[in-house]
């Protein structure tokens, strides 16, 4: 994730498929909010 030229990494609990995205492109996320859900592999 790039947020104002800063990277954080997104930490996984193991490999998987992206199965569906929580917010659309360009906007605005706070910490903790769940990005994304994963299909395990």
């Amino acid at each position: 994730m790039e947020a104002v030229k800063l990277e954080a990494p997104i930490l996984a609990p193991g490999p998987g498929v992206v199965a569906s995205v929580a917010f659309d492109d360009f906007s605005d996320v706070t910490g903790g909010d769940e990005l994304l859900t994963l299909e395990a592999k």
